[in-house]
């Protein structure tokens, strides 16, 4: 009986990549029928954290070509926060159409990069069936701190995600009213819900807000974690 696994190694995956394996088994004629059992193994070495090392924009714009989805749109990101046109553009372009995951990605860059003249482009998401949009394009306009009124509107919508989003939003307005409702929400059986309420707590530096982003972390969901990593992001960077 020969196993061959295909590729044997991967030899970097950045966080929120996906990879496959494919199993492939053959036997000799002679093998007599029956069951065997296999036992498959994958070992992997955690590279941790690096020192950030300075980059440029020409390596910035070499990643917006990136095969990989994350390089692309982190790059686009830092570039867009630069005034980079061309990036703002596929920001704006994956935000508008694609899966849910680019979209979201894209929503949330927009806001974290500083892009107040995309405001338009969050509100027209406001208006999507799908919640996950529309909660996304709401924290993306309380990153830019814009559109206070159309948020609060939004706390009227039947979402709990959405209301939720709302609610930080509006605490990264400044506003206190929402806080108790959020640390409320912290329990709330849906982890997006809790990540989206924890994010907003964590803007005026409550405990319990920042502790549950560290908890949610541990929950193996990509879209889950990097929802947190942006917050975390947001929160460091609006901290400087």
């Amino acid at each position: 009986i020969t196993v061959t696994v295909t590729p044997q190694v991967i030899r970097e995956m950045k966080p929120g990549e996906r990879s496959f394996f494919t199993v492939s088994v053959t036997a000799s004629p002679n093998v007599p029928r029956g069951r065997y059992a296999l036992t498959f193994s994958i070992s992997a070495r955690e590279i941790g954290f690096r020192a950030a090392q300075p980059t440029n924009v020409e390596t910035l714009q070499r990643y917006l070509r990136d095969n990989n989805f994350s390089a692309r749109v982190l790059a686009a990101e830092s570039l867009a926060r630069m005034g980079d046109r061309n990036a703002i553009r596929y920001l704006v372009r994956t935000a508008m159409r694609g899966d849910r995951d680019a979209r979201s990605r894209s929503i949330r860059a927009l806001g974290s990069a500083g892009c107040k003249k995309q405001t338009g482009v969050l509100k027209s998401l406001l208006y999507e069936r799908d919640g996950w949009i529309v909660g996304n394009a709401i924290m993306a306009l309380g990153m830019l701190r814009a559109e206070k009124a159309v948020i609060q509107q939004c706390l009227h919508v039947r979402d709990r995600f959405v209301q939720t989003c709302a609610l930080a939003a509006l605490a990264m307005h400044g506003e206190k009213a929402p806080l108790p409702y959020l640390r409320r929400l912290l329990n709330d059986r849906d982890n997006f819900v809790r990540a989206a309420a924890a994010w907003g707590l964590a803007v005026v530096k409550d405990k319990a807000g920042i502790e549950t982003l560290d908890k949610l972390l541990s929950i193996n969901n990509v879209m889950l974690r990097v929802f947190i990593g942006d917050a975390l992001v947001y929160l460091a960077r609006s901290r400087r």
